[in-house]
């Protein structure tokens, strides 16, 4: 569950490159900093000391994005909270600190009639909605909690929080934070994902709340 390769909204395969038109600014107090996409008026906030990785894709820099004929990828930011951090964290099966994914999908007009909260779940946990779906025996996932956003503006969203077990060690277990945002009017989904090990997630859930609770968008 949660990989970070190609990703599906009813049967249309995502952009591959990563993409990020944002900006790293200001400050969130002595402890945390904010990430935002002035242009999408998305936002969050991570420590101060936690690494920010802006993915972006040159080609579309400085330009306001094209009306999507398909579902595209427009807005992707990463973090490692790693002592010292290393991109290649973010595709750890069971990372040991909380590392994160942030993106913004512009979406075709055909993807946001369908779209839904139970399929933006489905992408951030690896084509399961553990939601609604019966996690199976073994169970493939635990539910942690869940709780609608409450957002403004017609925005609609949840936070889903969910034990997995590893891939490399059916009794090691890793914990996944997502929040998703969908604005029908815009046609935008926001998918913002922190995982780590379940006794670090225990360990830094301070943190991983202020992140995912800081997760907005405003228009």
């Amino acid at each position: 569950m949660a990989r970070r390769g190609g990703l599906r909204f009813s049967g249309t395969v995502m952009i591959g490159a990563l993409a990020l038109a944002g900006v790293l600014a200001g400050c969130g107090g002595n402890n945390y900093r904010f990430v935002n996409n002035s242009a999408e008026g998305a936002f969050f906030k991570v420590p101060s000391s936690w690494k920010v990785y802006p993915l972006t894709e040159q080609d579309t820099e400085g330009r306001a994005i094209k009306l999507p004929v398909d579902t595209q990828r427009i807005w992707h930011v990463a973090f490692d909270a790693a002592e010292h951090p290393d991109q290649a964290h973010l595709d750890v099966d069971r990372p040991t600190d909380p590392v994160g994914d942030v993106q913004i999908y512009a979406l075709s007009s055909s993807d946001n009639d369908q779209v839904s909260q139970s399929s933006l779940r489905r992408i951030m946990f690896g084509g399961a909605d553990p939601i609604l779906q019966d996690p199976g025996t073994p169970p493939q996932w635990e539910v942690v909690s869940y709780a609608p956003i409450d957002a403004k503006n017609g925005i609609i969203g949840s936070r889903t929080v969910i034990n997995v077990p590893s891939t490399a060690d059916p009794n090691a277990w890793v914990t996944l934070d997502g929040s998703e945002l969908f604005d029908p009017a815009l046609g935008r989904a926001y998918l913002l994902l922190v995982r780590c090990e379940s006794q670090c997630y225990l360990n830094d859930r301070k943190s991983i709340d202020e992140i995912a609770t800081s997760w907005k968008v405003t228009r």
